[in-house]
Order: C-alpha cells, then sequence, then structure tokens
C-alpha cells in the first residue's frame, strides 16, 4: 500500500484553519496534519504538524510564528522558505522555542517525524524556480495597466497567467 495512503488514513488534512493557542493567539497555518477525529479549530496536542509557506514572511514566520507553534507543543513545524528555496525543519519544542532544527535543500528528501514512510522531494513543496521572473513581469503589468487607466499594455497568451499555490501533498 503506498505510504501516502497509509498517512491519510491516521491524519486530517487542514488547509488555513485556525489552530487554537490559547484565548489570546489562534494562528493559521498555511496546512496542517491534525490527529483523526478533531473537529473544529485544532487545540495544543491535535497538531502533529503545521507548515508556512513564506516569500515576503519568512522572517516574520521565524520570528513569531515557529516559536509560538513551539510554545504550544505542536512536535514538528515546517518553514517552506520559498524566497530560498529551502525547508526549514523544527523539532523538539519547549517554551523557549524548538530545540533542534535543520534546513533541507531542493535536492534532499524530507519526512515528519509522525510519518516516517512518507519521504517528500523538497524540490517538489516548492514552485518552479522560475516563478520569481513570472511574478515580477506580472507586477510590472499591473503598474504598467494601472497607468494605461487599467487597459492591458499587451494581450496576454492564454497560459501567461497561471495560479501556484504549495501545499503538502499526501
Amino acid at each position: 500500500m503506498p505510504a501516502a495512503l497509509l498517512v491519510a488514513r491516521r491524519v486530517r488534512y487542514s488547509t488555513q484553519n485556525p489552530f487554537r493557542v490559547d484565548r489570546h493567539n489562534e494562528p493559521q497555518p498555511d496546512s496542517a496534519l491534525v490527529r483523526p477525529g478533531v473537529v473544529g479549530a485544532p487545540r495544543p496536542g491535535d497538531l502533529l504538524l503545521a507548515v508556512e509557506v513564506a516569500d515576503t514572511s519568512v522572517a516574520d514566520d521565524r520570528v513569531a510564528k515557529v516559536p509560538l507553534y513551539a510554545r504550544a507543543g505542536v512536535p514538528e513545524t515546517w518553514l517552506l522558505n520559498v524566497r530560498d528555496r529551502a525547508l526549514e525543519v523544527y523539532w523538539e519544542p519547549g517554551p523557549a522555542g524548538y530545540a533542534q532544527t535543520h534546513t533541507y535543500q531542493p535536492n534532499q528528501r524530507v519526512a515528519a517525524a509522525a510519518f516516517p514512510e512518507l519521504v517528500l522531494r523538497v524540490d517538489d513543496l516548492l514552485p518552479p524556480p522560475d516563478l520569481e521572473r513570472w511574478r515580477d513581469r506580472e507586477a510590472e503589468r499591473g503598474a504598467d495597466r494601472d497607468q494605461l487607466g487599467g487597459r492591458d499594455p499587451a494581450p496576454r497568451a492564454a497560459h501567461g497567467s497561471r495560479a501556484v499555490s504549495v501545499v503538502l501533498k499526501i
């Protein structure tokens, strides 16, 4: 039986749903693996893995969200650093943050501690390497469009606009 199917039977996949840490903190991990049977917003002890996907918010996520997940006892947190094309993995949570961290490069493989049989290539988690050029081009087109009163400065090929999302697929 494929590893992904074995894992899928032991976990619930959650995307951008609140995680109730306490009365005052309810972050929304980009993706999370939650214990099965949890209904509503997960609480401490319910999350097996929190995943943050960051481009411009890497520093904020590293300083605010990652330590918050550690204090809440989330066993493992992944910070997918899109800008630097790397995956930061944090484990051994405690009141002062995570005791262990390791950065994986695109050519490396990683597995969540809760599911060691499901090995993923870091490159498969990242958006295409040319995404930044595409985004810059789209931003320039938007600025040109603003200057032209909303008119598109150049016709666009049918495949020129594509949505790119990064999710942990199991």
